[in-house]
């Protein structure tokens, strides 16, 4: 009778710790999955927010030294891969990149209140970013848009942490017709044809040391904005 009861509570102890194996593995493949969704979520988003006409689909499968070698839809399951994978699009880089490149760089400085990291470790709670978690960047563009009275030109460079920040920023300044007209670039060229009519000499050396020491006294609070007009 005793060894009949003892049989018994082994059986249950055992389904109980087989169900909770069951729970937790389904956790992780769960977590998994919503990773994957959250980058090929991204990436669309990013190649049709810069009206890029590449293919989201051939980025995510097509092997990556971002990944160790790897495709985003092998790496981007697992946390380190979908660190990368948010930082490399948030900043704006261009296909490829070395992945010692972002180094130090949280995927939580990117994210606002929607609560997920992608982390397995449930102590990060809230990963709503502040100034002092998302990394400064130097971002630059030009706008030039033809209106029924006028021809507006605009170069504009800003200290900012992400493409979407930038845009914003343009939004409530000038609007959203011309935000919409904007081309956004990541760092400083001279040699935009904008750039080079708008920018003076002082002006651009300044742009190329804050580019390299974005956050360097001289980059903080950077907002620059040089508007020209034409009528008719």
């Amino acid at each position: 009778m005793t060894n009949n009861i003892q049989r018994g509570e082994i059986q249950q102890g055992s389904e109980q710790l087989r169900g909770l194996e069951n729970g937790g593995r389904k956790k992780q493949f769960d977590r998994a999955v919503a990773r994957l969704c959250y980058v090929a979520s991204e990436t669309a988003s990013r190649f049709v927010r810069e009206r890029s006409s590449r293919d989201p689909f051939a980025w995510l499968m097509e092997p990556k030294e971002l990944f160790d070698g790897q495709s985003a839809f092998e790496a981007c399951r697992r946390p380190e891969g979908f660190r990368r994978a948010i930082v490399f699009h948030s900043l704006g880089l261009d296909h490829d990149a070395d992945p010692r490149l972002l180094d130090d760089i949280p995927a939580n400085a990117f994210f606002s209140d929607s609560g997920f990291s992608g982390s397995n470790d449930s102590r990060n709670g809230s990963l709503e970013a502040n100034d002092d978690t998302m990394p400064a960047c130097l971002f630059t563009g030009d706008i030039c848009s033809v209106e029924a009275t006028h021809t507006v030109q605009i170069f504009f460079a800003m200290i900012a942490p992400t493409f979407e920040e930038v845009r914003s920023r343009l939004r409530k300044r000038h609007g959203a017709r011309l935000e919409d007209a904007a081309n956004v670039r990541l760092g400083f060229d001279w040699s935009a044809p904008l750039a080079n009519v708008l920018v003076s000499a002082a002006t651009a050396n300044m742009l190329v040391m804050v580019d390299a020491y974005p956050t360097s006294a001289l980059a903080t609070g950077l907002d620059l904005h040089i508007e020209q007009r034409f009528a008719g």
